[in-house]
């Protein structure tokens, strides 16, 4: 944690399959059957694969304790790079707390963020990783539900994704 406080996050984005990289987080979820992926796949972005699969896991973990179904995690390219996002269909984000979303232990005071536990430590997180690859978070009221966004430097063309492990949980 003082690494993200002091900005010392050291990450090293490689070229990463967002497909492969979503598939590997939904299936480490308690019930994977529950979200649907839509991540075309060769989609490649510039990432650091570890701080990728925290990154989703965070936002898969609040999709799951905070939204409701169904739940989709989505990517495609953008002008300025590629997107992958997180989206339910829950009450989502009280618009009195999106200023402070991703502050540190933040926690919304009314709605479902009421009956669940939490640290308000996850967006946080997130968005240090993101900013620390070179990307960014972005939060959007979506209908009924919230949609979280990364966005992640394009990869260079003809890049080849490299092969990467998660590493083994201790």
């Amino acid at each position: 944690m003082c690494q993200l406080d002091a900005g010392a996050v050291t990450s090293t984005p490689i070229p990463v399959d967002l497909a492969r990289a979503a598939s590997a987080a939904v299936a480490t979820l308690p019930d994977p059957d529950r979200v649907t992926l839509r991540v075309p796949p060769g989609l490649i972005a510039m990432a650091d694969p570890v701080h990728l699969q925290r990154m989703l896991a965070n936002l898969l973990t609040n999709a799951l304790k905070y939204g409701a179904p169904p739940f989709e995690v989505t990517a495609g390219h953008v002008p300025d790079g590629v997107e992958l996002s997180v989206r339910d269909h829950g009450e989502g984000v009280p618009s009195g707390f999106v200023p402070s979303l991703f502050e540190r232990y933040t926690r919304a005071g009314t709605g479902v963020a009421t009956r669940a536990s939490g640290t308000g430590l996850g967006l946080f997180i997130v968005r240090s990783l993101a900013e620390a690859g070179g990307g960014r978070i972005a939060y959007e009221p979506a209908g009924p539900g919230s949609r979280f966004t990364i966005t992640f430097p394009a990869a260079p063309q003809g890049a080849t994704p490299e092969p990467w492990q998660l590493p083994a949980r201790a």
